[in-house]
């Protein structure tokens, strides 16, 4: 009953904003227990979705542990009855994911109906992209006969504050929340100019079964087709107050964190890596993915050339460490192309060209310096690449890392580098005069360059106990 009435109540505040429609809703009238397989433009259409649905059916969303952690959060995903999946750095162990979709399917042949996100993450760019998922694949592949799966797909949400398209990065939820709040009271509820939202459903029972029958990469991209087959959305901006528009000219960011654009950008032309360090890689992903070493460059992108999903990455990560002991432990989802791999694998490792930008004295000496310094967040002004192993070691501290990026000029930089409170960027020499630009010069007294680190062996640091 309680689900009912906080339903109802979520549906009164969300009428505020948002004028829903949802067509062709009477596919959820029959007795088989559900799968809904939803598209994920925005952090808010979980809420819409779980609260109007609830008037035909009473919903329980699969959800990954991080987000059950959030303060407040918890005790609602207990009402619902919401599945938790222990997901860490976007990977499961094989265990695991088997016996996640265990639950899931016990769950759905105990008549209970699930709302699963194949995609795992809100949208990067208006469209789905499913690449390396392999959950809603391994679920269909044992389904229940009896249950249906109906396909929802959600327009309009990427433009709105709780969607990447607003800053190009991940919303904070509580910070948006507290502005959606603020948003209604200044508006006196219902003067907030409305945003329509679709929902488009449909039963694939039959057709996703058929597709379940080819290969993983088959599998996700006909969803994918099937989620994207209505084409761009155009840029739809909703102002947030009745007396001013202060959407007015706004533009999507140019940049945005997991992108399919940012996935492929690249700044390793001239990484110079020990050729055994990189057959040895090659020969670690050949055997993972059954193919030929021959086929691989640095330049190979393990997600969009190679299909590698989280299984596979967890995999490679497992192998990498056992056969480079020192390599060092980024988040998964920053590994890209093999070059990073190869960076995982050589930090650390003493490379014999006087080019390099990590010597292995200045790695250990700036690890060190990294664990001691007292900052609260650093600037890393290094190539892509190189920045999330950098982060790995720094994010240990529980600090943050803000990568200043040059690809979108002096005005990006400038706004990524005020976000720095303490106002102190790493780089190299090297990498520092290879850039030339000139209006760099303006911030050289805030660079702390790895070559200026004092090296300290590893002996010497363990005596004085750093």
């Amino acid at each position: 009953m309680h689900t009912k009435i906080l339903s109802t109540m979520i549906r009164l505040i969300l009428s505020c904003r948002y004028r829903v429609v949802i067509k062709n809703i009477d596919v959820f009238d029959v007795p088989e227990s559900i799968l809904i397989l939803s598209n994920h433009p925005a952090f808010i259409d979980p809420i819409i979705l779980l609260s109007y649905l609830s008037k035909k059916k009473d919903i329980s969303p699969v959800i990954t542990h991080k987000y059950s952690q959030i303060f407040g959060i918890s005790t609602i995903l207990s009402w619902i009855q919401a599945i938790i999946v222990p997901i860490i750095d976007d990977a499961l162990s094989k265990n695991t994911v088997a016996q996640v979709v265990l639950t899931i399917n016990r769950s759905l042949k105990d008549q209970k109906n699930i709302l699963l996100y194949p995609a795992w993450k809100i949208y990067s760019q208006w469209f789905e992209s499913i690449l390396g998922k392999r959950m809603a694949y391994d679920i269909i592949s044992w389904l229940d006969s009896n249950a249906r799966v109906i396909f929802v797909h959600t327009t309009w949400l990427w433009w709105s504050i709780w969607s990447k398209s607003y800053t190009g990065e991940n919303p904070k939820i509580w910070t948006i929340f507290l502005r959606s709040l603020y948003f209604l009271f200044i508006n006196l509820f219902f003067l907030i100019p409305k945003r329509e939202v679709s929902i488009e459903c449909d039963d694939i029972t039959d057709i996703i079964r058929e597709w379940s029958r080819e290969d993983l990469p088959i599998f996700n991209q006909k969803l994918e087709d099937f989620y994207n087959k209505n084409g761009a959305e155009l840029c739809n901006y909703i102002p947030h107050y009745f007396f001013y528009d202060d959407t007015a000219n706004k533009i999507e960011p140019k940049n945005i964190v997991g992108s399919l654009s940012e996935m492929q950008k690249s700044w390793i032309e001239d990484a110079i890596f020990q050729p055994e360090t990189v057959f040895r890689v090659h020969d670690i992903i050949a055997t993972i993915k059954w193919i030929h070493p021959s086929t691989l460059t640095l330049h190979t992108h393990l997600l969009l050339d190679l299909q590698m999903d989280s299984l596979d990455m967890m995999e490679l990560s497992t192998i990498v460490h056992s056969q480079f002991p020192n390599a060092s432990n980024p988040e998964l989802q920053t590994l890209r192309y093999i070059s990073d791999i190869a960076y995982m694998a050589s930090w650390g490792q003493l490379i014999p060209d006087d080019t390099t930008l990590l010597l292995n004295d200045q790695a250990y000496s700036l690890r060190q310096y990294i664990n001691n310094a007292w900052y609260r967040d650093i600037g890393f002004l290094f190539p892509e690449q190189l920045i999330s192993v950098l982060k790995s070691e720094f994010q240990e501290r529980n600090a943050r890392v803000i990568e200043l990026t040059l690809e979108w000029g002096e005005e990006e930089f400038f706004r990524q580098y005020h976000t720095i409170t303490t106002k102190v960027i790493v780089t190299s020499y090297i990498y520092y005069r290879e850039l030339r630009h000139p209006w760099l010069a303006k911030y050289e007294e805030n660079f702390i360059f790895i070559e200026d680190i004092p090296r300290r062996s590893r002996i010497f640091s363990r005596i004085l106990g750093w």
